[in-house]
């Protein structure tokens, strides 16, 4: 999707519609909208101070919204879930099993 000289990518590149671009904007926006409050909060801090914006916003992206893989980075330093209202940390969901209803019987 680049140039031969490593550059931007064309003008065709950036208008045809692929599959993998798709996937991207998908992960991208759940990403940021399960995440919206924390990443506005460190954007809120980290921005004012300065620096060079585009690392600051690739940083939130993948530590706060952890699109760069691993945990989630908490900000009491705590990794455990069920700080946060989740399992305690061995714990397993059981699912509920359905009731069957009973066999109506003929008449």
């Amino acid at each position: 999707w680049r140039d031969v000289s490593g550059g931007k990518p064309s003008g065709t590149a950036v208008d045809s519609y692929e599959v993998w671009k798709e996937c991207l904007f998908y992960a991208c926006e759940q990403s940021v909208s399960r995440f919206s409050d924390s990443l506005a909060e460190h954007l809120a801090v980290a921005l004012p101070r300065g620096g060079n914006r585009s690392e600051v916003v690739r940083n939130a992206c993948e530590t706060i919204a952890r699109c760069g893989g691993g945990a989630a980075r908490r900000d009491d330093g705590s990794g455990s879930g069920a700080a946060r209202g989740g399992l305690a940390e061995g714990k397993k969901r059981r699912r509920r099993s359905r009731r069957r209803k009973a066999p109506v019987e003929e008449l």
